[in-house]
Order: structure tokens, then sequence, then C-alpha cells
């Protein structure tokens, strides 16, 4: 049945590069007229995780996707639909995997920017992935990213700043929007994830150490390790983050309003971040060594590990 075929879909997409025999069943599974829109946009996924090194999809993930010419939104009759939206999105940025396909980003820039397409923050989602190679989707981007309400938008709004960052240095040109975020502080998701996005830009955001260095004093906990981290992302002094990571290793609850188990989950998610980001600072950070030590019995592996981790890096010799 259905569910079967599209579990069958999502799983060879999750092994990757090694489920490469099943291209030519997946391709099958695109060109198939009687395939519902859901298995064709996971088997576009699946084709793009498995990468296809013999380039055996192209031709139908072209067609899927639409690159040539027929808008989002819309059929090759011109009738207006968008129930293949999430299919032709998925498509475009397994064609870009494929074969690096250049008009795969103004086809998914397109997308991002049309308020009636569906799967919108997918589009957004995608040049994200694409990464530095879709510097030109940056002002766009900056747009919406000033424009999008969040009683309104929130389905796509919350995507924009994420894909910013992963565009990396070449998304330099966001730089004051995402200062901005930081500074109106009209919700803390949004200048954590504008810190993020700063820290992943990198070297050219110096600008923006002093708004990072403030937000270390945030009485949101999440706000201050994405400031911690973003302050060594971008080369500011990371003396001053070290305490503040130190403190975070104590959250044991008080991150979400609701969920005892979840919300133990993400405090001990905050634990295992601030302990890695300590780690990465090396022997600098050797006056949180104490704190480490202490989540060397933490109820969490992964916050074990990461204690564990931190300690070697701390305890390292620099090289010469």
């Amino acid at each position: 049945g259905y569910l079967l075929v599209w579990a069958a879909v999502r799983a060879l997409g999750d092994i990757g590069p090694g489920a490469e025999a099943a291209i030519p069943a997946l391709v099958r599974v695109l060109t198939t007229t009687e395939s519902m829109p859901e298995i064709q946009e996971a088997a576009a996924r699946a084709i793009g995780k498995i990468r296809d090194d013999r380039k055996r999809s192209v031709s139908a993930l072209s067609d899927i996707a639409d690159v040539h010419a027929v808008p989002f939104g819309q059929n090759r009759d011109g009738v207006r639909t968008t129930e293949r939206d999430g299919a032709r999105i998925a498509a475009a940025l397994a064609l870009w995997n494929v074969n690096r396909e250049p008009r795969v980003i103004s086809r998914l820039i397109d997308a991002a920017n049309d308020s009636r397409v569906a799967h919108r923050e997918e589009a957004i989602v995608a040049l994200g992935e694409i990464g530095p190679d879709a510097a030109a989707a940056v002002p766009m981007l900056v747009s919406l990213a000033q424009s999008w309400r969040l009683e309104i938008d929130y389905g796509y709004g919350l995507a924009i700043i994420p894909a910013i960052g992963r565009i990396g240095p070449a998304a330099k040109d966001a730089i004051p929007m995402l200062m901005q975020q930081i500074a109106g502080d009209k919700w803390e998701l949004l200048s954590t994830q504008a810190a993020i996005a700063l820290g992943d830009i990198g070297q050219a955001v110096v600008s923006a150490i002093p708004a990072l260095v403030k937000m270390l004093q945030s009485s949101d906990k999440n706000e201050r390790l994405a400031a911690a981290i973003a302050i060594r992302r971008v080369g500011g002094d990371t003396i001053t983050t070290v305490p503040v990571l130190a403190d975070l290793l104590s959250v044991r609850r008080g991150l979400l309003p609701w969920g005892e188990f979840m919300d133990l989950r993400k405090a001990a998610q905050l634990r295992r971040e601030a302990a890695t980001a300590l780690g990465e600072l090396g022997p600098t950070a050797n006056t949180a060594a104490p704190a480490l030590k202490a989540l060397l019995t933490d109820d969490f592996v992964t916050v074990r590990e990461a204690a564990e981790q931190a300690l070697r890096q701390i305890a390292a010799k620099p090289t010469p």
C-alpha cells in the first residue's frame, strides 16, 4: 500500500550512497503518473541523499522539477495547482545534488519568494542545503526575514535565518539584518537563530561582536549558548564566554513549559552543546574543568561523552 511504499522510499534515502542500486526503482516511482505527490517527493529526496553518481535520474528529476519554464503553483497547462509543489522542490534540490544544475537555484528562489507556493518553507530550506552556491538567494531571504509576521507566516518564517547561516560567508550581506534581529529581541528564538547564523558566516562579522557580547547577559539560556559559540566563530575574545558556558553545564530543566521528559532532554542537549563548545576552546577553558568533570556521571550518555571529549581537548597541549 501507499504507506509501505512511502516508508521503503524513505528508508532507501536514509541509507544514502550505499543504496545507489535502488536508483532505477526510485526513478520509476518518479515517472509513474499514478504516484501520489507525497511518494514522488520522498523519492526525489531519497535520490538527492543517495547522490546517483551515474546520473541515471537526471532526466526524471528535470521533468518533475520543471526547471525549464513552468512556474511553481501551476501545471503545464497553466492551471493553478499546488499539489505537486513539494515534489517539484524536492526534485529541484535532488537535481542540484546529482548534477549541479544551475537553473535550480533561480527556481528555488522563485518558489521561496512566491506567497502562493505551497511548501514554501521547503524551498527556503533547500536553498540553505545548497549552501554557498545559493548566495544569489541572500537578498530575497533578507527581505523575507524583514517582512514576515509571526502570527501569519510562522510556517516558513522560522526557516529563513537558518538558511542564511548555512550559506555561510557568502551571506555576509545579511549581517545588518541579523544584528537587527538580535538588537530588536522580538523573540528569543529569532535572536538565537541570528546569533548562530552570524557564527556560521564567520570572520566577516567582526562588527557584530559587541552585540554578541551583550547577548551573553541574556536571561534566555539558548541565547547565551548561541552567543558564546558565535563569538568564537567570528574571532572574538572567548575568555568572557567560558564562565557563561560553564554555568550552562548545570542546567537540568526549565527550558520548555510543557512535557517533563522533553524538558529533561532539551536541558541535556544544552549541557552537551555547552560542553562541546568548551572543548572547542581548548586550554582557554581550563577553569571549566571542574564543572565538566561533574558531568562524567550525567544521566545522559551523550552529555557524558561530550564532557569526556571536552576535558581531553582542554588538557591537550597547544600545537606549536
